[in-house]
């Protein structure tokens, strides 16, 4: 199976949160199932190239609004696997450090950074001659993209493409302002803007819009799944999440057991394995010396 997954963080090139682990850890798991799993994330610039990594020559292209923006595209591999992780390079949207906010709060353009983040990762399936049979997005920022399968790409190749969206955390829900502005921005129709898709309140959110579209949704556990249907856990978004319930699978977050594997791990005190946990000993220890 093809799949392409979108992101705004992968480790541990970029990490923010729990997000960037499942991206460095399940597309790998996914490709020793023997799937072909592809990713697309920005090139920030705490991003440093590797010099293995493969610069194409032309610019891929993605539209924001009447403006037709460029942008330099990467391909490197996962540390450790042959999955193929595209970056994409735009100095005046990715370039800065920070991936959604400063210490003076969120990036004021970041409706039009994962906008753009969203568009260019499904562009550039056609850019590559490379049709996916699921799109996977995690999390608010790429949201709309099973609002562009549904709409503007559904009589293209990409429409025959089913969409995953996976929850991570519930609470960032990519809300902002004047909703029909920033669907124009994103050129998509302007009857997204309804309750059961991408208005809020007159307003836009991306999350929103992106589990009423999509065909399937995953959260990191079964507990969190049943959890987001309630009032006090769903952050507004509880009644989507009932109406969808069919369609809601909570998979538990595994771990990548080479990165932390404790036979091999040369960041802790001492290794150990179930042969021979002494090492157990020598670490709990050191932890608690540095700790007084």
């Amino acid at each position: 199976m093809k799949i392409l997954m979108l992101a705004p963080e992968v480790a541990p090139f970029v990490k923010v949160g729990g997000l960037a682990d499942v991206l460095g850890a399940l597309p790998k798991a996914l490709r020793a199932l023997g799937h072909d799993v592809r990713l697309v994330c920005p090139l920030y610039g705490t991003i440093k190239r590797d010099p293995k990594w493969i610069p194409y020559e032309h610019s891929l292209t993605a539209s924001l609004g009447s403006e037709i923006i460029k942008c330099r595209v990467w391909e490197g591999t996962l540390p450790g696997s042959d999955v193929i992780i595209y970056f994409l390079e735009h100095n005046d949207f990715y370039g800065r450090k920070e991936v959604y906010a400063g210490p003076w709060g969120d990036h004021s353009d970041n409706a039009q950074r994962f906008t753009y983040l969203t568009r260019a990762g499904l562009n550039l399936c056609y850019y590559l001659g490379w049709m996916p049979e699921v799109i996977h997005g995690h999390d608010w920022t790429v949201g709309l993209a099973p609002v562009y399968l549904n709409t503007t790409d559904l009589n293209g190749p990409l429409g025959r493409a089913a969409s995953v969206m996976t929850v991570h955390n519930l609470q960032h829900q990519g809300v902002f302002p004047e909703g029909a502005k920033l669907a124009a921005m994103a050129r998509l129709p302007a009857n997204v803007m309804r309750p059961d898709c991408l208005d809020h309140f007159g307003g836009a959110n991306l999350l929103k819009a992106g589990l009423y579209n999509c065909s399937k949704i995953t959260t990191v556990s079964p507990t969190y799944a049943a959890e987001i249907q309630t009032a006090e856990q769903g952050w507004g978004l509880e009644n989507l999440l009932k109406f969808r319930s069919a369609d809601l699978v909570g998979i538990i977050n595994g771990i990548d057991e080479e990165e932390w594997d404790p036979s091999t791990d040369t960041r802790i005190p001492a290794k150990f394995s179930t042969k021979d946990l002494s090492g157990k000993a020598v670490n709990k220890a050191a932890l608690q010396k540095a700790l007084g």
